[in-house]
């Protein structure tokens, strides 16, 4: 998702329906790959100690901002928002060229820990609602308006959670075979109907 970039809600929705059928398939195909190498428990727990971090994602939110030289700057960029869109309104006023310019004000998704957003910024987004802009807050000598696109919350998968993950990473490497999705049909016996 953090890829991908603005997208509307249908889109985010039809990329969603893709990406876990993706999923699904791949994870399905690298069980068959590699269910009959052995790979043992200690090794699954050293490699989950090692590479812990694969397994855990940030909480993040997606951002758009506007930022302008004053307090009476900002008052109108909230007027106009009445009217206007987010994009349209950051393209007009925002002080920041590179984002006003590009991308209408996008910033991009960014966690708590981000050192490329002011602090406030992520404490904002973190109490407004998806699809909302914030009332003018200070950074510095100027004022920004955010908009918070989207939340994505943490994921953290423990030890027994990411445990076949694991020990597919370990083993898939040890695969000779060819990786070719009709391995999965056949040994599932799956037949194909076709329509017209």
């Amino acid at each position: 998702m953090v890829m991908q970039g603005l997208l509307s809600k249908e889109k985010r929705e039809q990329k969603i329906t893709e990406w876990t059928e993706q999923i699904k398939y791949r994870y399905f195909l690298q069980y068959l790959l590699t269910k009959d190498i052995s790979v043992s428990a200690s090794e699954i727990q050293e490699y989950y100690n090692n590479y812990q971090n694969q397994y855990q994602f940030d909480d993040t939110v997606q951002l758009s901002h506007i930022l302008v030289s004053g307090q009476e700057e900002a008052e109108y960029a909230i007027a106009k928002l009445e009217e206007e869109s987010f994009s349209k309104v950051a393209k007009e006023f925002s002080i920041d060229a590179e984002t006003a310019d590009q991308g209408g004000g996008y910033l991009g998704y960014y966690s708590e820990t981000s050192s490329f957003i002011p602090e406030v910024y992520y404490e904002t987004a973190s109490s407004m609602e998806e699809g909302t802009y914030s009332s003018p807050i200070q950074v510095g000598n100027e004022y920004a308006i955010i908009f918070h696109h989207q939340h994505l919350p943490a994921i953290n998968l423990n030890y027994d959670e990411a445990f076949q993950e694991v020990k597919q990473d370990i083993a898939l490497p040890e695969t000779t075979e060819e990786v070719d999705g009709s391995q999965l049909w056949n040994q599932l016996e799956v037949d194909f109907l076709y329509k017209e």
